[in-house]
């Protein structure tokens, strides 16, 4: 199970992209998941952003509020309610390959590890597999 943690604060513009993403990822059959977002007290339409993404997905989306500025509180806020054997942290600016939850997968049964890290490439960059 992996729980996957996005920390955001009044940037609900690129967090609709990112949680669109998520919507498109291919998911092994296998896996369940969860995406937490911790809004770090932001003061635009991010909660109404997420709320619409929970109403389609209730048993995948969750809100979190951290008022507590920063993004260590944010983390750690996300850390404590998730309920996956596996986090992936990812932010709200960012687009996610629709393979990203295979490519874990993959590194922790392949792997005697405890974490794994991915590149990070600009925008710009297209990505191919």
């Amino acid at each position: 199970d992996i729980s996957i943690i996005i920390c955001t604060f009044n940037r609900y513009v690129k967090l609709k992209k990112v949680l669109n993403y998520i919507n498109e990822l291919i998911v092994p059959d296998e896996l369940k998941y969860e995406v937490i977002i911790v809004d770090n007290n932001s003061n635009d339409k991010t909660k109404g952003i997420v709320e619409r993404f929970i109403k389609k997905k209730p048993q995948i989306f969750k809100y979190l509020f951290e008022q507590k500025q920063g993004k260590s509180y944010a983390l750690n806020s996300g850390i404590k309610n998730a309920h996956g054997e596996i986090i992936a942290f990812t932010d709200d600016d960012v687009r996610i390959d629709r393979k990203w939850l295979f490519v874990i997968m993959d590194a922790f049964k392949r792997y005697d590890c405890i974490g794994v890290g991915g590149k990070i490439l600009p925008m710009a960059c297209p990505v191919t597999n």
